[in-house]
């Protein structure tokens, strides 16, 4: 079947061996030609705060969203409904959603490398944030001033409490 944009033809070779598309190097882009002035920019206007750093943050999440958004497609199923099936085609809403699997895998080194000094310490990681559990008796694990993501363009101290992590789409803050 023809693969968006590019019409490729793909065909799965099925020898009930692995699978794999491997990309040659000189078809390979990295991501910084491609995305860094746009993001570098972005980053400067969010990392200002105020209304502006809103506006360069939702125009960063739509680089997401254009690439790696999946279509949602409702259906009402009832007590007399026979089956579903689910429909045929891209699930994705973008044109180029093999580059999802690569941008949550750079995403994921990022964040393990970030925590792996406190892997004992790490309670839960979701996306792109990551929450550690400290010993009240000692000192903290990280000590920054709230102002400290304008630096680091990484981190930001969003909240410190109690938390409790019901499962993996559930945390329940206490203060």
């Amino acid at each position: 079947m023809p693969d968006g944009a590019l019409s490729l033809q793909v065909i799965l070779i099925q020898d009930k061996a692995p699978n794999a598309l491997i990309y040659e190097k000189e078809t390979q882009i990295r991501g910084s030609i491609i995305f860094g002035e746009y993001v570098d920019f972005l980053f400067k206007i969010k990392n200002q705060g105020g209304i502006a750093s809103q506006v360069a943050k939702r125009i960063l999440n739509t680089l997401w969203d254009a690439f790696c958004q999946r279509k949602k497609t409702y259906k009402i199923l009832t007590a007399l409904s026979k089956s579903f099936d689910f429909p045929d085609g891209n699930p994705f809403k973008g044109e180029y959603p093999r580059i999802a699997p690569f941008l949550l895998a750079h995403s994921r080194k990022i964040i393990s490398e970030m925590v792996q000094p406190y892997v004992n310490k790490v309670k839960r990681i979701h996306i792109d944030g990551f929450v550690l559990e400290e010993d009240v008796n000692n000192s903290p694990l990280y000590t920054c001033s709230k102002d400290t993501f304008k630096t680091l363009k990484v981190l930001k101290f969003k909240r410190e409490g109690e938390c409790h992590v019901k499962n993996a789409n559930k945390v329940v803050w206490t203060v």
